[in-house]
């Protein structure tokens, strides 16, 4: 396929941002908070970012830590310039060359001349065509809400066209659907993961998605502590291989069932829900632990299904993988299976250890006190996220 000739080429870019400023206005209301868009158009990425302005510096002349109109106009040439070294576009280690750096006030209402927020538009070229970009950034806020960043990146399909004037209204800048023809990737960056590289091959998104259902397992206090109160009821390696077996086959379903939109569920009760089954598994050590372990089995895989809601609400905030969404969503699943393992081998090998350190803390006692002690965090849990 030939490429565009460099005049054209010039012009279809060249009308690409034309439209990007021309409708700067719009964005600054249709822009939701702490989201962006990545789009790729040959050999240029043009990147549309909701900033916070806690993340900058230098601006605040009275220290009322909101962006003015007056300091944004003073302070132009410094945000732009503060702005496009801390917001980079490289491929393949080599970064773009920058051609446009737009600012946009973006009111907190309609009558005020203050935000807290500030739209950046950013035009970046290279000098071949960038099938692999990268983005780094270290723009989050100060506040919870501003740590994470969540971005949408395309390439292919049809170039944007301007609105007319008796065109619908725009849409909000956060397509969940990629249009025919196009490439579409959802990624959340953060303080922790500032960079990411899109359209990477298959065997680079399930690798990466490993790593996420491994660190999502990892750092869940909630599934670790359930995870516990399910190994601490019984011993044996027949035990644990079927209660494991039964919450891996649960959380499976669940989570690939809500993922692929065949089930749709209220997350505002999993959590709960889940906190909640810490409390149920951790009482029925407590007060049936000589139940028979088919029942302790089906018991475990019941929450397993809810488990695997809180997994699924866990990852729809990154998005399946626009192109490998099978990859991405085995890939995370494996990840959750070996963080599991992993927390288990720790765990048993930390409770034998205890047990030949201290003779009097025998199997019973231990299942006594951390059944105990997960019952009274699984409740405080529930209280907590209900309120």
């Amino acid at each position: 396929m030939r490429h565009p000739s460099a005049t054209l080429r010039f012009f279809l870019l060249g009308g690409c941002l034309g439209l990007a400023l021309w409708s700067s206005a719009a964005l600054a209301h249709l822009m939701p908070e702490q989201k962006g868009t990545i789009n790729v158009q040959g050999d240029s990425v043009y990147v549309v970012l909701s900033v916070p302005v806690s993340a900058l510096t230098g601006f605040d002349d009275n220290k009322d830590q909101v962006l003015s109109t007056e300091e944004l106009q003073r302070h132009q040439a410094q945000l732009r310039e503060q702005i496009d070294r801390r917001l980079l576009i490289t491929h393949k280690g080599q970064t773009g060359q920058t051609m446009v750096v737009n600012l946009v006030h973006s009111p907190l209402h309609e009558q005020t001349v203050q935000a807290d927020q500030l739209i950046v538009l950013k035009h970046v070229r290279f000098a071949a065509l960038p099938s692999e970009p990268e983005i780094h950034t270290d723009l989050f806020g100060t506040s919870a809400k501003e740590r994470e960043l969540t971005l949408r990146a395309t390439r292919g399909g049809p170039p944007p066209t301007a609105p007319s004037a008796n065109s619908a209204p725009a849409t909000p800048l956060n397509p969940t659907q990629a249009r025919p023809g196009e490439e579409a990737e959802v990624v959340v960056l953060s303080a922790q993961r500032p960079s990411h590289a899109f359209f990477q091959p298959w065997p680079s998104v399930l690798g990466r998605y490993v790593l996420t259902g491994a660190e999502h397992v990892l750092l869940g206090w909630d599934h670790l502590l359930f995870l516990l109160t399910v190994v601490i009821a019984a011993s044996g390696w027949r035990y644990w291989l079927s209660v494991i077996t039964a919450f891996t086959l649960a959380h499976s379903i669940t989570l690939g069932l809500a993922l692929l939109k065949l089930l749709n569920v209220n997350t505002a009760w999993v959590e709960p829900a889940i906190a909640a089954s810490i409390v149920l598994m951790a009482l029925d050590n407590l007060f049936r632990a000589q139940a028979p372990m088919w029942q302790r089995v089906g018991l475990v895989f019941a929450c397993g299904l809810l488990h695997g809601l809180g997994f699924a609400a866990s990852i729809s905030a990154l998005g399946l993988d626009g192109r490998f969404k099978w990859a991405s969503l085995i890939g995370f699943n494996l990840g959750i299976e070996l963080g599991q393992l992993l927390f288990l081998a720790g765990l048993l090998a930390l409770l034998a250890f205890a047990r030949r350190l201290l003779p009097g803390w025998s199997a019973p006692r231990q299942r006594l006190w951390l059944s105990a002690l997960a019952a009274c965090a699984g409740a405080a849990w529930v209280i907590q996220r209900l309120i």
